[in-house]
């Protein structure tokens, strides 16, 4: 997957910083944001989101990412609403450097995802998309399915439109490594919340907000990915 992170330069990158809490509420957190130095409101509509991930056969991926390598890729199919039906993911390549982050996405086209399916059949779906560039079909010849995640997110941006905040609850895992199939057999982390703070540029700006966020809690640069294989 090496041709995915040469092809972008150090500007590509993204800041992403994630905050944890245990047994908070996100009607609490919003209301902290909104009353901040910059006040952040709600874009777009709250949604579920839906996420396979993939690794090796050995989990290079989820090694390297407990392992702190500074250089880090994660591998998923993501798409939004009801985790069963008609869909149209995408395949995101979610390189990593610190704190910086940049993902490559590859429209999937419409497949459809059924209760009971052998987690061998996402793979074949995937195979058979007739837009999925080769290379990409190529990398997921040695993939396999090794966690299902859902979750609840919610969208807000600062009042200088420079900085943007998601908000992740309602986490929920299977393990694809335990279970064959696409069932429910999920394990609930309701007690977790995600903050995540987005942003292109440090500033004086960036730094006060994470001021006022740092207040309420704490830096955890948590991988849902890491944390699913981990919980479930």
């Amino acid at each position: 997957m090496s041709f995915l992170i040469n092809s972008h330069s150090e500007h590509d990158f993204r800041n992403e910083v994630k905050y944890t809490h245990i047994h908070t509420s996100r009607e609490s957190l919003v209301q902290k944001i909104n009353k901040s130095r910059y006040i952040f409101k709600e874009i777009h509509h709250k949604r579920w989101i839906n996420n396979i991930y993939f690794d090796s056969r050995w989990l290079d991926l989820y090694i390297t990412s407990v392992e702190g390598v500074s250089d880090r890729t994660k591998v998923r199919m993501r798409w939004y609403g009801d985790g069963y039906g008609e869909i149209f993911p995408v395949i995101e390549f979610k390189m990593k450097r610190g704190y910086k982050n940049i993902k490559s996405s590859y429209k999937v086209g419409k497949i459809c995802i059924n209760k009971g399916d052998h987690k061998k059949d996402i793979v074949a779906k995937i195979l058979k998309s007739e837009i999925l560039p080769y290379e990409i079909k190529e990398v997921f010849k040695n993939l396999i399915p090794v966690l299902r995640n859902r979750y609840y997110r919610s969208y807000h941006i600062s009042s200088d439109n420079k900085h943007r905040i998601t908000i992740d609850t309602n986490l929920r895992f299977v393990s694809l490594l335990k279970s064959q199939k696409m069932i429910d057999n999920f394990k609930c982390a309701d007690h977790l919340l995600i903050l995540e703070l987005k942003f292109n540029k440090n500033s004086k700006v960036t730094s006060e907000i994470m001021s006022d966020i740092g207040n309420w809690y704490r830096i955890d640069q948590i991988s849902k990915y890491t944390y699913g294989v981990q919980f479930a």
